[in-house]
């Protein structure tokens, strides 16, 4: 089965840049700009990636740690005309954000929160610092390589300061397994395990970094760091909490936070990512008026007062297929202007 494309855009539409093409759930998110008359151009070092298929425009570039990754995204922006650079991976968050006026003198806007709290969110020590600073209720969290074994009670979990998805997240149960995990996992903190039902708040901000949409969906069932089955909900105190944390931080754009609720009833956030959750698609389709304000606040029209409900929606997710003819995947990106 061919992937069906949306209406080509014409010259004059509006068109952002997304990185991570490779990533199953950018297709949702490519269909819905193109249905709402946005031009996408989609980026990602792997040239087999999904997101190829259902762009309007693919480049395949360096990979984010490169030192050349970002001279590759301000030549496909200029090359493109790109009005928007939305970054989708939280390694090169910080990276693009301290080079935005070097998009901005090209034409680009870049969709990034302040620098200084890309730093916080993008380092999961420094997450939990500030959390305790503002009195938002975290597990307790130290750094792996100066932990005290004979103060530690089980279970904890192991997982990288800096990193995305479940990757080398690990669940300590006895000193023997800390020891292991703590030489095993690269850069390792050390944080209370927390038994109970988790739960991301998607956040939609303006550009003056106020928070318009916040919605809370339980994840039912996670694979590889996203959601295949979840829920949305309504939570009063976690929304509070959440818009809390996204006007501290002054976050700007799309947005999420996570956080558990323990078997008590007690609420424990643990991570912000600023950037549109993979797993958005359930708020989208819940809250409809969340994906418009995203499609307003790119076109630079006014946002209209959102409802901060969503309607009950499970979401299943299922894997479906595109085939592409070897001929036409040769053709399908394009080469960077030199």
């Amino acid at each position: 089965m061919q992937p069906v494309a949306a209406p080509a855009c014409q010259s004059s539409c509006l068109t952002i840049l997304r990185t991570a093409a490779g990533s199953a759930p950018t297709v949702t998110h490519y269909e819905l700009f193109r249905q709402s008359g946005i031009r996408v151009v989609a980026a990602d070092s792997d040239p087999l990636s999904v997101g190829f298929v259902f762009a309007d425009a693919a480049y395949v570039v360096p990979m984010a740690a490169a030192s050349e990754y970002i001279e590759t995204l301000l030549k496909i922006c200029e090359q493109e005309r790109v009005n928007w650079l939305m970054p989708a991976l939280d390694e090169e968050l910080v990276t693009v954000a301290m080079r935005h006026k070097d998009f901005e003198q090209i034409g680009t806007k870049v969709l990034v929160s302040p620098l200084d709290s890309l730093r916080i969110c993008t380092d999961k020590l420094e997450t939990y610092r500030y959390f305790c600073s503002t009195g938002i209720p975290t597990p307790a969290t130290k750094c792996g390589r100066n932990i005290d074994l004979s103060q530690v009670t089980y279970p904890q979990i192991v997982k990288p300061q800096s990193g995305r998805g479940s990757t080398n997240i690990f669940v300590a149960h006895n000193q023997r397994e800390l020891k292991f995990f703590l030489d095993y996992v690269p850069e390792p903190i050390v944080q209370t395990y927390i038994k109970g039902n988790e739960l991301t708040i998607d956040v939609l901000s303006d550009l003056q970094a106020r928070p318009i949409f916040v919605l809370p969906r339980y994840r039912l069932q996670t694979d590889s760091g996203i959601s295949f089955k979840a829920v949305t909900t309504t939570h009063e105190r976690i929304a509070t909490y959440a818009a809390r944390i996204a006007e501290g931080l002054r976050l700007v754009g799309p947005t999420n936070i996570q956080c558990f609720i323990d078997d008590k009833g007690s609420i424990w956030f643990t991570e912000v990512n600023a950037r549109l959750a993979g797993s958005a698609a359930l708020t989208f389709a819940a809250s409809p008026g969340f994906f418009e304000a995203l499609a307003d606040l790119l076109a630079g029209r006014p946002i209209m007062a959102p409802s901060q409900t969503a309607k009950p929606l499970i979401m299943l997710r299922y894997w479906k297929e595109a085939y592409i003819e070897p001929e036409r995947l040769a053709g399908l990106c394009r080469k960077v202007s030199s």
